[in-house]
């Protein structure tokens, strides 16, 4: 429904300084779920961008995932129920064709798993990938670091919106 969190619990102490919130599709219909993607995207230090084979080319996907690269924000590219056919290099072809620059070790391949997929996919070794790979990247020990990047980030940003601003009022005083 629209406009209302779902928040689940854990007791898992190695996590315990992660919110993992999954949006509402960024092309919905409905604005409040667009905006309220963007309000959860303006808090996230991380993206875990996923998608499926018919969408992640589509323009509002594809406009997203330039912006996360942009703003240099740390992201995991899944394909969910991935074809059996599918590659990495298949994804990676897809995404340079249209200019977004992505490393092949930043995207995994889910499949399909119709039957009990919470527990089937929990063994499937992309996952198993992507598990280590965001547990390492978002652990307590990388929080500092991940941190200092962030602001780092934010702060480039406020001095590029500072020098705009200059250089506004600069103009302004020459017209006046």
């Amino acid at each position: 429904l629209s406009g209302r969190l779902l928040v689940l619990e854990h007791h898992r102490e190695d996590i315990s300084h992660i919110i993992l919130a999954d949006t509402p599709d960024l092309d919905s219909v409905e604005r409040v779920n667009r905006r309220f993607a963007e309000d959860l995207y303006q808090l996230a230090d991380a993206v875990i961008f996923v998608s499926s084979q018919e969408k992640y080319a589509d323009e509002v996907p594809y406009l997203l995932l330039l912006r996360i690269l942009r703003d240099q924000r740390l992201c995991y590219f899944i394909l969910n129920k991935a074809e059996e056919s599918s590659t990495k290099e298949d994804i990676l072809s897809t995404l340079e064709g249209a200019r977004v620059s992505l490393a092949r070790d930043r995207i995994w391949l889910f499949p399909y798993i119709p039957n009990h997929p919470s527990r089937a996919i929990a063994q499937d070794p992309a996952f198993r990938d992507f598990q280590g790979l965001f547990l390492k990247e978002l652990s307590m020990k990388q929080l500092p670091d991940l941190r200092r990047k962030i602001l780092r980030r934010h702060a480039r940003d406020l001095q590029q919106t500072l020098d705009r601003f200059v250089a506004i009022a600069d103009r302004e005083e020459e017209a006046a």
